[in-house]
């Protein structure tokens, strides 16, 4: 009977810089955006910012940059900030752009559990 394995060392490396990469452009579109907004903006601010939400969004994106090096520290920051943006506002769940951010720190640590837990099993 054959059991199921992990996959491969090459298949891993592959995962692992799809996870990279579609970090990388979710950062630096981010990156733009709040450099386009604080430079461009010519109007003053009425409402207070939600400064939660801010500091989580923020702390969800150190996660997946953190990840390039220690993808387990980097995804579960990742993550624990989508659930806890997701609990705060609910709103954020029927954005499917955001699930693209959770997807990536879940490739994170799918990564990080393959290399550090590869199958010992042999097929007898």
């Amino acid at each position: 009977m054959k059991s199921i394995s992990s996959p491969g060392p090459n298949m891993i490396k592959v995962i692992r810089w799809i996870a990279r990469i579609m970090s990388l452009l979710f950062i630096l579109m981010v990156l733009f955006f709040f450099i386009a907004e604080v430079v461009f903006r010519d109007h003053p601010r009425t409402t207070p910012l939600p400064i939660i939400p801010l500091v989580l969004g923020a702390f969800l994106f150190i996660g997946l940059g953190l990840a390039w090096k220690w993808e387990f520290l980097g995804a579960s920051i990742s993550l624990v900030c989508f659930i806890a943006l997701s609990i705060m506002n609910p709103n954020v769940l029927t954005k499917p752009l955001w699930y693209f951010l959770a997807i990536i720190a879940i490739l994170f640590l799918l990564c990080w559990w393959w290399s550090k837990h590869p199958d010992k099993q042999k097929e007898m």
